[in-house]
């Protein structure tokens, strides 16, 4: 339950700076109204939520640890339900990625643009734990990409939806790219 608040705190005060900074952006490169920044906002935090849960590097514990497991599946050798544990909480972390992408445009309709971009940001996050205290595990990798499709799948069932149809986003531009790395980057540089 610790580790929940200080996911939460690491998450609301990298926010303090991540959202004044997504707003300018937004509002001025690309002519943003209340309703896109407001739902870019919720995704952005949700990217900061989870490189708080996963330990993404900061600036102030910046470290090379090259502790990678490359081996598919090791846990089921020596079963341990904490290691399922882990494996469901990785599905259960990427489920609103593979939700909200789909609802920021048309370009993110599809299964394989939702998966491929979940995959690379679990790419991204696992060669960046390379650099904190975390290990590298292609079983997250796995997990985290299978997370994204299945919240595809939970989008897909509730799209025919009237209220789920008026909230679609029409992002033209990397919208996600953009925050996904404007949250990296402040996470980086504010972290406590």
């Amino acid at each position: 339950m610790v580790r929940f608040y200080y996911i939460v705190l690491e998450a609301v005060q990298a926010a303090l700076v991540f959202l004044p900074v997504l707003w300018l952006v937004m509002r001025f490169a690309f002519h943003r109204n209340f309703r896109y920044l407001l739902e870019e906002s919720i995704f952005g935090f949700y990217i900061l939520s989870v490189f708080a849960a996963v330990g993404f590097p900061s600036f102030r514990y910046f470290v090379v640890d090259f502790g990678v497991n490359l081996i598919l599946f090791t846990w089921v050798l020596d079963f341990s339900a904490g290691y399922l544990l882990n494996m469901i909480l990785n599905v259960i972390l990427f489920l609103p990625f593979g939700v909200f992408l789909p609802m920021m445009g048309e370009r993110w309709k599809t299964l394989k643009s939702v998966v491929l971009l979940g995959f690379l940001l679990s790419l991204f996050i696992e060669v960046m734990q390379i650099f904190s205290f975390r290990t590298t595990d292609i079983d997250d990798l796995i997990m985290n990409t299978l997370g994204a499709a299945a919240g595809y799948g939970i989008w897909r069932l509730f799209s025919k939806n009237e209220y789920v149809k008026r909230t679609q986003l029409d992002c033209k531009t990397p919208e996600p790219e953009i925050i996904i790395l404007l949250a990296a980057v402040v996470k980086f540089f504010v972290s406590f």
